[in-house]
């Protein structure tokens, strides 16, 4: 298979970037202006961007309107985060980097190659600024990229590498409906109360006896409000071992791999990279994270790094500002983690009253003084084991959508390469059944 190297410049329409201007937002009926930060995970999320006026949309929209097939990509301070534009776009973008391409496939080529490991690196090098790094305009428009002179080979590389992401996007929906029926559960059952409230109305739960059963049938006063009678008060602090990670610099870490990764927030967010830390140092069972375990990132931009997390790779090593959180004996993994998880906006709301330079935190004070009903949790067995199962269904779409995206980025470079033919990769993806 024959490649070429182009420029970006000569394998696009154009090459451009969002506005650098900063239109005042408006209520009511606006334009979404999207940044970096609503970047994530090959998708722009909506839900926080800020609305401009239609002539200020149609203003930026002049220098840099984006549409469907072009490539996003992050250029100031997270660099290289990418979106394909699959849909009709309806929003602006402001500081990131906009790649026109010429069709549905020219897209789809560029997306997959500005993630493998060579484009990577190519943006490592290439990054400019000491304080906050950049991808400066000229450098996208430079960006060497590799493409089949076969139109047909490029086609049919693409359709290989979005048969896998199409399985990835089916685990994402599925796990989403799971996260949110774990949610609504632990809402009703333990925030709301709403059996405790239907039995004290008369009213039927809704719920199997053996789990009905569990619940008391009238609330009582307490410090925080209405509570279950016979449930009692304690502080989150005291339903885990909260385990703070050590200094980075202690680990003596390494960038060739040696060792263990050391977990810091970004390894959180994006998984272990060429940019992340690795060490020898055995710093003994209290730093070393194992797979499933749950994982409090506690400090930094409360929008962006306040989170939960449950641990998908092998042993690792974890850095300060992340909490391992370890449940007491007779505290429920599934109580604690749903716990965590419901309280996240009010982590978030924490960290960014405390906000200084950006950065915001949530301490052990703070959870030594959020008190919250609890149940007596070894009665609630037959209850937690719902929470559990779906949880291990979560767990368990997450690890096959891990090893679906190493397996994508693996066949790329081998496919550009000639290692790896086009028919032994369908026929590999056929065995898997994707």
């Amino acid at each position: 298979m024959k490649i070429l190297e182009l420029t970006a410049s000569e394998f696009c329409d154009s090459v451009r970037d969002g506005t650098h201007d900063s239109p005042k937002p408006v209520e009511g009926d606006g334009k979404p202006l999207v940044t970096t930060r609503h970047m994530k995970s090959g998708n722009i999320n909506l839900d926080d961007a800020y609305l401009i006026s239609k002539p200020d949309f149609d203003k930026v929209n002049e220098r840099s309107q984006v549409h469907q097939w072009d490539v996003l990509i992050s250029m100031i301070g997270t660099l290289g985060e990418l979106v394909l534009v699959k849909n009709k776009p309806t929003y602006a973008i402001k500081n990131i980097g906009l790649f026109k391409t010429k069709s549905k496939y020219d897209g789809m080529w560029l997306y997959y190659y500005l993630n493998s490991p060579l484009a990577k690196n190519f943006m490592r090098t290439s990054a400019q600024g000491s304080t906050q790094q950049y991808l400066s305009l000229k450098t996208l428009r430079s960006f060497p990229i590799l493409v089949p002179e076969s139109e047909n080979n490029k086609r049919a590389i693409c359709e290989i590498l979005s048969s896998i992401d199409d399985k990835i996007a089916l685990n994402q929906n599925m796990n989403q409906t799971l996260e949110e029926i774990a949610k609504a559960i632990f809402k009703s059952w333990f925030v709301d109360f709403d059996p405790v409230r239907a039995k004290a109305e008369g009213r039927p739960t809704g719920l199997p006896p053996e789990i009905s059963d569990l619940f008391p049938s009238e609330l009582v006063d307490s410090e925080i409000g209405e509570i279950p009678k016979g449930w009692g008060l304690k502080p989150i602090y005291d339903l885990g071992e909260f385990i703070n990670g050590a200094v980075y610099k202690k680990f003596e870490p390494n960038k060739e791999g040696l060792g263990l990764p050391i977990v810091k927030i970004a390894e959180l967010k994006s998984g272990v990279t060429d940019q992340t830390g690795f060490s020898t140092v055995d710093m003994g069972e209290k730093y070393l994270v194992q797979k499933r375990d749950i994982l409090f990132s506690w400090s930094g931009n409360p929008d962006t790094s306040i989170d939960i997390f449950v641990w998908q790779r092998d042993n690792a090593w974890l850095n300060q500002h992340i909490f391992k959180v370890v449940p007491k004996e007779d505290v429920s993994r599934s109580f604690l983690l749903q716990l965590l998880k419901s309280k996240k906006p009010v982590f978030t709301e924490i960290a960014r009253n405390k906000q200084t330079t950006g950065l915001g935190h949530v301490t052990v004070k703070d959870l030594k003084e959020m008190e919250i009903a609890i149940p007596p949790l070894t009665a609630f067995d037959a209850a937690l084991q719902i929470l559990s199962d779906l949880q291990d269904r979560i767990f368990v779409g997450m690890q096959e959508s891990l090893c679906l995206s190493e397996l994508r980025d693996t066949l790329l470079p081998k496919l550009i390469s000639g290692e790896l033919r086009i028919p032994d990769a369908e026929k590999f993806l056929q065995e898997a059944g994707i």
